[in-house]
């Protein structure tokens, strides 16, 4: 997965921004099929990575010059958006303790952006 998409130069349809998005709840049902297989650790230890783009991403989208062009395409601010609920309203590091949670914010906070994610 490239680590960010480029608003600036490039206009993404919704299609590739749900594309997008699913690339990373695949994440989630693995990390989920661990959690209930090998337990919390093993999730744990496979989504961080995950969990730390998805942040580096919000992070990036965050800057003045990027907002600007998301602000322009509905499609790219629900994108940021979901980012946005992901990244900030787990607060701290994915322990085995919230694991389980993180991995149903995912998926809910997809939902609510792309309703056609199922």
């Amino acid at each position: 997965m490239n680590a960010f998409l480029d608003f600036i130069n490039f206009e993404y349809t919704r299609e590739e921004l749900v594309e997008r998005v699913q690339e990373y709840l695949t994440y989630s049902v693995e990390a989920d099929k661990l959690l209930n297989g090998k337990g919390p650790r093993s999730a744990v230890k496979y989504i961080r990575p995950i969990r730390q783009q998805i942040d580096n991403e919000f992070s990036n989208y965050a800057r003045e010059n990027m907002q600007k062009m998301i602000r322009k395409n509905k499609d790219a601010d629900s994108y940021y958006g979901w980012l946005k609920e992901v990244s900030t309203n787990t607060i701290g590091p994915v322990t085995s303790k919230n694991i389980d949670s993180y991995l149903d914010d995912m998926n809910d906070y997809a939902r609510r952006y792309f309703p056609e994610i199922k």
